[in-house]
């Protein structure tokens, strides 16, 4: 009991800290708190004239986590600490967004970020892995799995990109009518962005929205500049996958409005070693951010299943 309690006072003083620091000391530090959870440490390598950063913990099968658009390796330090006991996790900032370098001469399409995982699992000597991406990174982890299949030991797609689906989602008609909620301009268009994700919001206080939001707005041009690197140079999923023979696995929210869960139903015949497709009820885009230990089960029983096999 006193171990619990020891453990519980500083996820308890974490509340106090957004009033007693600015913002920016604030979110330091309960990233720190979080990342402490999960076992896992920052870490820097450099990728193709980009420092990359990372973070790494955890001890056995290694697993590779690739987030999606505008988003960074923290969208997945509350699932890790769910799976950091049983698997190393490594959690990549992909160039061009997070920590890591932004390049305006490069290209963000997802074959040359796909090219780039590659350089980075040789750079840290990552043996063949585990790997799972959101959004926009599953869609870069089929390519990443179809170009590199002697690093890949299995692949996870969750909420991907990547796939015509039946059912239009949310997003693709607002785009259909010249609105882009990805794309953050000021505030109120990243408080958006935080409501298109969600089911059940996170309690983010303010004074970190604000934080964040004008982070998303110092690199909006960039983040325009990637966007329009996935959309000038495409690389769709469905002639892939059936070339993906590592064992497949798919989850997603079943109030995704960004990218419409009926995506399962073109991805499921393609994949010729899928072991399963779960849809998680009244969950949004992000999975592991809005019901981490939900997920992380989920997860994990496909990769205790392949262990059986």
């Amino acid at each position: 009991m006193r171990k619990k309690l020891l453990l519980a006072v500083p996820l308890l003083l974490a509340p106090l800290a957004f009033v007693a620091l600015s913002p920016q000391h604030a979110l330091r530090l309960a990233m720190h708190l979080e990342r402490g959870r999960a076992g896992l440490e920052e870490k820097v390598v450099v990728v193709d004239e980009h420092e990359v950063h990372y973070l790494d913990g955890g001890e056995g099968e290694p697993i590779l986590l690739i987030h999606g658009f505008g988003a960074d390796k923290d969208n997945w330090t509350r699932v890790a600490r769910y799976l950091t006991d049983r698997r190393r996790v490594i959690a990549i900032d992909l160039p061009g967004f997070g920590q890591s370098s932004r390049r305006p001469e490069k290209r963000y399409d997802t074959t040359s970020q796909a090219a780039r995982l590659d350089a980075f699992a040789e750079a840290i000597g990552l043996p063949p892995h585990h790997v799972a991406g959101n959004s926009m990174g599953g869609h870069i982890a089929g390519v990443y799995a179809a170009d590199f299949p002697k690093r890949v030991r299995s692949v996870t797609f969750i909420a991907n990109g990547g796939v015509t689906s039946s059912v239009a989602s949310e997003l693709a008609q607002l785009r259909a009518k010249g609105d882009n909620p990805l794309l953050v301009t000021d505030r109120a268009s990243y408080e958006r962005l935080i409501d298109f994700c969600f089911v059940e919001r996170p309690l983010i206080p303010g004074a970190v929205i604000e934080h964040f939001a004008k982070i998303a707005v110092k690199n909006s041009a960039f983040t325009k500049k990637v966007w329009d690197d996935l959309m000038g140079h495409p690389r769709p999923l469905e002639p892939l996958l059936p070339s993906i023979a590592a064992p497949s696995f798919i989850l997603w929210g079943d109030t995704d409005r960004l990218l419409h869960v009926s995506s399962i139903d073109a991805m499921r015949p393609l994949l010729p070693a899928l072991r399963g497709a779960v849809v998680m009820k009244a969950c949004g885009h992000v999975p592991m951010v809005e019901r981490p230990e939900e997920a992380a089960r989920h997860y994990l029983g496909f990769l205790d299943g392949l262990s059986k096999t």
